[in-house]
């Protein structure tokens, strides 16, 4: 009995623990959802807050790349016309530098380079303004070459600025002589081209054949040289020969030439 009687006293703390712990557990479970459910808007606030510092974060980082690539164009864009200035400067200077040395290659004396500041209004391309004038030694009716080739002649001067009448120019006639054939004519311009006429007829002047302006009647130095016979345009009825001449020269991109201002020498 007395055996019975202490086994029941120590079993039953234990049982009532485990009673307590029964009647009480949904209780303690719903206080456990509750104090989780309490906590979770923070939980959800805080992760929140944290999107949005990196959505911001990632708006300031695009802003400063934005910035720095506008900068890099800018600088691309500075060195890219620095590059274009220098290259421009850099062919002037050859262009300039060719004038020259057509004239000492073609022993032609005082010469100056001039460089074509405007043209003429009408699509004539029968004269062109240049920068120089009489206080840098042009005078009326000086020579005007382009790649050492005869282009036309200075027909008006002011004291910073010359103008040049073409030879595209009608009203300009300048005589002229043929390498070989030593034939002579005279060079004029017309809607067919560059025309000398006055030619024998007696003369054989295939194509090819150089021709060179003459001194006769001292419109320009002789021996510069203009161009070749592109063909002729004689007809049967012509009694003097008429021939096409082909220029080197292009009229509507002329930016340089050279000025003549002395008679050549030797020649």
């Amino acid at each position: 009995m007395v055996g019975d009687t202490l086994t029941f006293r120590t079993v039953a703390p234990f049982l009532a623990v485990i009673i307590i712990g029964s009647l009480l557990s949904p209780f303690l479970g719903f206080a456990r959802a509750g104090a989780l459910d309490s906590f979770r808007p923070v939980v959800v606030m805080n992760r929140t807050t944290s999107g949005l510092r990196r959505v911001f974060s990632s708006i300031r980082d695009i802003g400063t790349l934005r910035a720095r690539v506008a900068a890099l164009e800018s600088e691309n864009a500075i060195l890219k016309s620095e590059h274009i200035s220098q290259t421009e400067i850099a062919q002037e200077g050859q262009l300039a530098a060719k004038q020259q040395s057509s004239a000492v290659a073609l022993n032609l004396g005082v010469s100056i380079t001039a460089r074509v500041i405007s043209r003429s209004p009408t699509l004539l391309l029968d004269a062109v303004t240049i920068d120089k004038g009489s206080v840098d030694g042009v005078a009326i009716h000086d020579a005007v070459l382009v790649d050492g080739f005869f282009a036309g002649v200075i027909d008006t001067v002011a004291d910073h600025e010359s103008q040049v009448l073409l030879i595209t120019n009608p009203s300009l006639m300048v005589p002229v002589i043929f390498q070989t054939t030593r034939a002579q004519g005279l060079l004029r311009s017309s809607l067919a081209g560059l025309i000398v006429s006055e030619i024998p007829s007696s003369v054989a002047l295939p194509a090819g054949e150089i021709v060179l302006t003459s001194d006769i009647g001292q419109v320009v130095p002789r021996g510069l040289p203009i161009g070749t016979i592109d063909r002729t345009i004689t007809t049967n009825s012509d009694i003097l020969q008429r021939v096409r001449i082909q220029s080197p020269i292009t009229f509507h991109q002329l930016e340089y030439m050279l000025i003549l201002t002395a008679p050549t020498e030797g020649r």
